[in-house]
């Protein structure tokens, strides 16, 4: 599914579907979803959108609401009752963060937290040229992490997200937030070291490690001979999303079908 270009798409299709976008240094990768079932799923290493527009059919529709995933690890979360906006850029700050100059810090309020995201000044100029009309919310990966693993359960669950050359870890137990952050991690050794980390300051031998994202199956793999409990994230039961594609996209395919 993710090789297509989308030709089975019609307008009346869009009109009723959400288009979801991962932003990210490596490409554009997108998923197209009608009423909770992903209808088109595309990784891409281009970082134009009005290029992969022009490319890929599914691109060339008008699709009413649009959610954009910023793949990036300067992303800076704060609390909602300490932020304002005109502070935005000192919060970046003060976390160690300094956003290109070719960067526009959009704001994303999700309950209790306020998302600071650099994103790229090109990538906001190509949504306005190819989506003029459509209504645009941002997202990050963190938070989607945050949401995966806040499913009512008692028990420590870890969510980790990969992403090319980071990883976007959660931790929550009984609905409380213990641990959220965006780490740089390439190799299973990498997130193993990261992990490992973690386990001097929680049980994770205890935890369930939830892992979707890039080659998930092969680091769960690696991981599982280290920490007992771990399980592959794959959001929807489905016919037209392979189980390694429900996996690989799960960001994106959550991000264009759940109440965000």
């Amino acid at each position: 599914m993710k090789q297509g270009t989308g030709n089975n798409l019609t307008e009346a299709l869009a009109s009723e579907s959400i288009l979801s976008i991962q932003q990210s240094l490596d490409g554009l990768s997108f998923c197209v979803s009608r009423f909770g079932t992903p209808l088109w799923l595309h990784e891409g290493s281009d970082t134009s959108l009005c290029t992969c527009r022009a490319a890929l059919p599914a691109l060339q529709h008008n699709y009413p609401r649009i959610r954009i995933i910023i793949d990036t690890d300067q992303a800076c979360m704060v609390p909602a009752e300490y932020f304002e906006d005109s502070a935005a850029d000192l919060f970046l700050r003060i976390q160690g963060s300094i956003p290109p100059t070719d960067t526009e810090l959009k704001i994303a309020r999700r309950a209790e937290f306020v998302w600071i995201l650099p994103t790229p000044r090109s990538f906001i100029e190509d949504l306005s040229v190819c989506f003029p009309t459509a209504s645009v919310e941002y997202l990050h990966p963190l938070w989607l992490g945050i949401r995966r693993a806040s499913n009512g359960s008692v028990e420590t669950t870890v969510d980790i997200h990969l992403s090319g050359d980071k990883a976007h870890l959660v931790m929550i137990r009984s609905g409380s937030l213990l641990y959220a952050e965006s780490l740089p991690c390439r190799t299973a050794a990498d997130l193993l070291y990261l992990l490992n980390e973690l386990q001097a300051h929680y049980d994770l031998q205890k935890s369930m490690l939830t892992f979707s994202g890039r080659g998930a199956e092969d680091f769960r793999k690696q991981i599982a001979a280290y920490y007992k409990k771990t399980a592959l994230d794959r959001p929807i039961p489905s016919k037209t999303v392979s189980p390694a594609d429900a996996t690989e996209f799960a960001n994106l395919i959550r991000a264009a079908y759940e109440n965000y």
